[in-house]
């Protein structure tokens, strides 16, 4: 058994750096060992052994929902929207030993009821409600800004479930302390008056990577054109879903044409068009469901969007092509 520690002892025990073993010993937290010229640093073990119970603890308290949302391939935003609906009590610690700065911590219950909600939502591909908006803020996720009347910001999730904004690479500022520090006004409104439920039930639906350079476009299409009012949308799998509620939306002409090409790259369900000043979301076509493996349907997917189509317009058109050769 140790009578002491070196810094790399105690560091490889509480999972941080050297950097971090030393401003424990500056803030008090640890002591070190008078022992030979030879010997180096050490540190005492009663420190060092304590800290690493308060350690466990810690990190028994139970995952972030960065952690979890990691773990279970979805957005963070998504497990506070899941919390929310199951009205869970998670609790804050410090993010880390002895810190001021505070996190949500997911006990393994509560992670279980998140697992299970998940699994009951799957058997819905489509959203059951705007899941990117946030009511207590009258504000959505990914939504843009300007701050101090020039610079663009797009409204995030932050570590613990805090909405904000990366006024630059690497300085966070949530919306609330942004509010007070800048002039921060929306870009555009993301309200518009809802189609009615009795005209028109039916959807288009949209999937969109996060991770393609194009879905923040989408979502301000989304949001500043039809208006939270209707679609719905969720994050899953890193991707986002949105069910557009059929009808015509008024978008100036000037960008009619761009905007059905980048929308239709996302559609699956459902047909786009442009007619004058309206976007047109429609559904009136006979549902034929074909089975595709993984390979394939991605395959088929890039074709479709190096064609600027839906897969679902693509195919009807290679079938509409196969027919005219057929008839003559």
């Amino acid at each position: 058994m140790k009578k002491s520690y070196s810094a790399k002892d105690v560091a490889n025990l509480l999972n941080c750096s050297i950097a971090v073993v030393y401003s424990y010993e500056k803030r008090g937290y640890l002591k070190r060992k008078v022992e030979g010229e030879l010997s180096g640093v050490r540190f005492e073990k009663a420190d060092v052994d304590r800290l690493s119970r308060d350690k466990k603890v810690l990190d028994s308290a139970g995952k972030s929902f960065s952690t979890l949302a990691k773990e279970l391939n979805i957005h963070p935003g998504t497990v506070s929207e899941i919390v929310t609906s199951l009205n869970l009590n998670v609790k804050q610690v410090p993010i880390s030993l002895y810190a001021n700065r505070q996190r949500y911590a997911i006990t393994s219950s509560q992670e279980q009821k998140i697992i299970q909600y998940l699994k009951e939502e799957k058997k819905s591909t489509r959203p059951k409600r705007n899941y990117l908006y946030y009511t207590h803020m009258d504000r959505a996720y990914y939504q843009l800004f300007l701050l101090n009347g020039s610079q663009e910001v797009r409204l995030i999730e932050g570590e613990g479930g805090k909405m904000g904004f990366y006024v630059d690479k690497n300085n966070f500022v949530t919306y609330v302390e942004a509010n007070k520090k800048f002039n921060l006004i929306p870009k555009y409104s993301i309200h518009k008056s809802p189609i009615s439920h009795k005209k028109n039930k039916t959807f288009t639906d949209l999937v969109v990577p996060l991770t393609d350079k194009k879905f923040p476009l989408v979502l301000d299409t989304l949001y500043s054109v039809c208006g939270i009012e209707n679609f719905n949308a969720k994050i899953h799998n890193n991707q986002i879903f949105a069910s557009v509620r059929n009808g015509s939306y008024i978008l100036p002409v000037k960008k009619l044409k761009n905007t059905v090409n980048l929308l239709n790259q996302y559609s699956i369900f459902g047909e786009i068009r442009g007619e004058e000043d309206q976007l047109v979301f429609s559904r009136s076509l006979q549902v034929v469901e074909i089975q595709l493996d993984k390979d394939t349907y991605e395959a088929l997917n890039n074709v479709a969007r190096k064609a600027r189509v839906s897969l679902d317009n693509w195919i009807q058109e290679c079938i509409r092509e196969s027919l005219n050769r057929d008839d003559s």
